[in-house]
């Protein structure tokens, strides 16, 4: 680079640079413009013939001239044009794929309550169903105090005292299920047979063991001429001699139109005080009276 800026720029070149300049200025002022017949071009000067004074002088001379020549009067704008009309709509494109759902928003306030509707009509009314069965009834009679008929050999072992309850529950096919509750205690009977022994006649009580016991008595009355009146009254149900007495004047009280029989089904537990004097079970089921009350 330092070897360039040491010598002087030649006559050719500045005018090789001249007329590059000019013709990248204007290339419509490039084709106006000649050198006069007479002028020295880059072949007729020798090196360093042209001082730099010179040089400059003319330089600035072609500068000028070419100035003048792209300095013309320059001609009016012409008017604007007028817009194009518009053009025709193009159709729709296609619809694009739905997008995924979004969130579900918060849940709104709630609104107002609406105004009641109109009552509806009554419905029909349904028949009537079928009468029910009636609640049982129930007779309590207390501190009955009888013998115990009830040995396996005949006659009283013990003498009984009781409560009893008399329960009648009526049945769906119209009958009713007569059922004697008792709960009591007892004391045996000094000189009688034991309530179940072995064979008959059997060994004998010594008296005065005392014990407990249960028992259950049943009746079906049936229908037909059979007439139940709930509003009757047994006085002498509460002051019966024996426990069958007690049972016949209740069914006469309270179903007069029925011939009394002994109980369908009975069941009694006895139990003495003193364990090692026994327990007996007396009930009208084949094979079940086990144990015996030995005091």
């Amino acid at each position: 680079m330092s070897r360039i800026f040491r010598r002087k720029p030649s006559a050719g070149l500045v005018v090789a640079l001249v007329a590059l300049f000019i013709a990248l200025g204007s290339g419509g002022a490039y084709a106006a413009f000649k050198l006069p017949n007479n002028s020295v071009g880059s072949q007729q000067l020798k090196n360093h013939s042209v001082g730099p004074a010179k040089l400059t002088t003319w330089v600035n001379a072609q500068l000028n001239k070419v100035s003048k020549l792209n300095t013309g009067k320059g001609g009016s704008n012409g008017a604007n044009g007028t817009n194009g009309s518009a053009g025709t709509q193009g159709q729709s494109g296609s619809a694009g794929t739905v997008g995924p759902q979004g969130p579900a928003g918060a849940q709104g306030a709630q609104g107002a309550q609406g105004a009641q509707g109109v009552a509806g009509q009554g419905g029909v009314q349904g028949p009537q169903g079928q009468a029910g069965a009636a609640s049982l009834l129930t007779w309590t009679y207390g501190d009955i105090q009888v013998p115990d008929p009830n040995g396996k050999c005949g006659g009283n072992w013990a003498t009984d005292t009781y409560d009893t309850a008399m329960e009648v529950t009526p049945q769906a096919n119209g009958s009713w299920l007569v059922s004697k509750y008792l709960s009591g205690s007892f004391v045996t009977i000094a000189g009688v047979d034991q309530p179940n022994p072995s064979s008959c006649p059997g060994t004998q009580e010594i008296g005065g063991v005392n014990g407990f016991f249960q028992g259950i008595e049943t009746w079906t009355v049936g229908t037909g001429p059979t007439t139940f009146d709930p509003t009757a009254v047994c006085a002498s149900c509460s002051t019966a001699t024996s426990s069958q007495q007690q049972n016949i004047d209740f069914f006469n009280a309270y179903f007069p139109g029925w011939s009394y029989t002994a109980p369908q089904n009975y069941d009694f537990v006895y139990h003495a005080n003193n364990t090692s004097d026994g327990s007996w079970v007396y009930s009208n089921a084949p094979n079940s009276n086990p144990g015996n009350i030995t005091g």
